[in-house]
């Protein structure tokens, strides 16, 4: 079962899981059905299940299950497994879901064309292009 929306694009998050995890509800889910579920998040990045609901014009639910993760892929693995619901954007899950091992169980796809992310692993790392990359980026968007 195959349920996707267009995922054309940058800036774009949207939920993601197997297509097990909601066997048995009608798709499209609301984002509160969602809520309900286990959701999967990874600790570093800043738009999680915390924001997501207000971002998409809706309160954040009361007391969400939400699972944490030291790495993003392995939210996805967690995902794909059948463990939860995780936000996924587009260049990261698309071949995914191409591939029928995540679905989208709801038609919410939300935009951020104005914001980028740029990781550079550790604080131990030395990775002088990319400091230089995110002083410049932070005097542009000042």
């Amino acid at each position: 079962m195959s349920h996707a929306p267009a995922v054309h694009g940058i800036g774009r998050d949207f939920p993601v899981c197997a297509s097990s995890l909601f066997k048995d509800l009608p798709l499209p889910l609301t984002p509160e059905q969602l809520s309900s579920m286990p959701l999967l998040s990874h600790r570093v990045v800043p738009q999680d299940w915390f924001d997501w609901p207000e971002a998409i014009g809706r309160s954040r639910p009361a007391n969400p299950k939400i699972i944490y993760f030291d790495s993003y892929p392995l939210v996805l693995q967690a995902a794909v497994a059948g463990q939860g619901v995780a936000l996924g954007w587009r260049r990261t899950v698309s071949g995914l879901i191409e591939e029928g091992k995540l679905c989208t169980p709801c038609d919410i796809i939300l935009k951020r064309p104005s914001e980028i992310s740029v990781y550079r692993g550790t604080k131990q790392s030395r990775h002088g292009a990319v400091d230089r990359l995110i002083a410049w980026l932070r005097a542009e968007l000042a």
